[in-house]
C-alpha cells in the first residue's frame, strides 16, 4: 500500500475527477449544480446508533475496530459491542437468527484531515473502489467533501468523509489516529416509503430535507444538516461504492440538537429519538456494565431474516 500511495499520490488512484451526486445515486461529470439546500437545524448531531450484527460477529468486530483501527470499544458479553467515535456511540447487537444484516454509516473526519485519514485507513483495511473503476476517493462536489469506503467484518459499508471547512483541526499532525474521528456523520435508514418517513421526522423532530428528493424512485433524501445526516433510501437501491442493494434492518438513532420527541417508522423497524426523550427514557449504563433499559433490546427479534 505505501508503494501505491507513492505512485498515485496521497489520495490513492483518483483518475478522472468525478462528482458523485449521492442523492441520485449515479456518478457523472458536471459543470455546475442547481440544487437548493434547504436551511437545516444548526446543532443537530447523531449521538447514538444501535444496529444489528450477524450471529458470531462480535469478536471479529471488536478485533477490527478496537485492535486494528484503535477505536475505543466496550464489549458486553458475547452479544453486544459499543464503539466510541468522538461524540457518538455505535452499538452492535448480535442477532439470534440466520440473517445477515448490513448497513451504511459514515464517520466524520476533520475537514482538513482527509489525506492523512486515507493513508491511516489504507494501512489497516482494504479501501473499496468505485464500481467498475480503480478510483478509491470520491469527490462529492455538491457536498464539498471527500470520502472513501471500506467493509467491516459484518459487511457493513462504512465511510470516512471529510467536509471541507467543517470541524477542521487547528494543529494538524502528519499522522492520523482514531482519536481524531469526530463522530457518526451519516446513518442509512432503508424504508419503502421515504416521503412518509421524511414527513414524520419533520413533524416530530424538526428534521428537514436539505438535499435530495424522497419522491424520486432511485434517489436519496438527506435529513438533518451537512455532515450530520439521516439518509433515507429505498429497499434495493444500491449503496456506494459497491452497488449492493439496500435492505431493511432495524436501526435506532439518538439525536442531540433536534426537537424533543421520537419517531417509530411504520414501514420499517427504525426508531429515532430527540435529545431529551432519549436521555430520559434510555439512560446510559456505567462504563463496563451491561446496558440497562437498552433501546436495542428488540433488535435481535427484528433481525432474524
Amino acid at each position: 500500500m505505501p508503494d501505491q500511495l507513492e505512485r498515485d499520490g496521497p489520495l490513492g488512484r483518483r483518475g478522472k475527477e468525478v462528482d458523485f451526486d449521492r442523492s441520485r445515486g449515479s456518478s457523472f461529470c458536471r459543470e455546475a449544480t442547481n440544487k437548493v439546500w434547504r436551511s437545516a437545524m444548526t446543532d443537530v448531531e447523531i449521538e447514538r446508533v444501535e444496529i444489528a450484527a450477524p450471529r458470531g460477529s462480535i469478536e471479529a468486530l471488536e478485533a477490527f475496530y478496537g485492535q486494528r483501527l484503535g477505536v475505543p470499544t466496550a464489549v458486553h458479553g458475547d452479544s453486544q459491542l459499543e464503539l466510541h467515535i468522538g461524540h457518538s456511540t455505535v452499538q452492535f447487537s448480535q442477532t439470534t437468527g440466520e440473517g445477515h444484516p448490513f448497513y451504511h454509516f459514515a464517520f466524520l473526519v476533520p475537514g482538513n484531515r482527509f489525506e492523512p485519514a486515507y493513508s491511516w485507513l489504507a494501512a489497516r483495511a482494504e479501501i473499496l473502489p468505485q464500481l467498475d473503476s480503480e478510483n478509491t476517493v470520491f469527490d462529492f462536489a455538491s457536498l464539498n467533501a471527500h470520502a472513501c469506503y471500506f467493509h467491516d467484518p459484518a459487511d457493513n459499508i462504512v465511510e470516512l468523509i471529510a467536509h471541507r471547512g467543517l470541524a477542521e483541526s487547528a494543529a494538524p499532525s502528519e499522522t492520523f489516529s482514531a482519536d481524531e474521528l469526530i463522530g457518526v456523520s451519516e446513518i442509512g435508514l432503508v424504508t419503502p416509503n421515504r416521503a412518509r418517513a421524511a414527513e414524520a421526522l419533520d413533524d416530530a423532530l424538526g428534521l428537514t430535507i436539505w438535499l435530495g428528493e424522497p419522491h424520486s424512485p432511485d434517489g436519496l433524501a438527506f435529513l438533518g444538516r451537512r455532515a450530520h445526516t439521516l439518509i433515507l433510501a429505498a429497499p434495493g437501491r444500491g449503496w456506494l461504492p459497491t452497488g449492493r442493494p439496500a435492505e431493511v434492518h432495524p436501526v435506532r438513532v439518538a439525536l442531540t440538537g433536534a426537537q424533543t420527541g421520537h419517531v417509530d417508522l411504520t414501514d420499517a423497524p427504525h426508531q429515532i429519538r430527540g435529545e431529551a426523550a432519549w436521555r430520559d427514557l434510555q439512560p446510559h449504563p456505567p462504563q463496563g456494565s451491561p446496558p440497562r433499559h437498552s433501546p436495542c433490546r428488540d433488535l435481535r427479534r427484528f433481525a432474524t431474516r
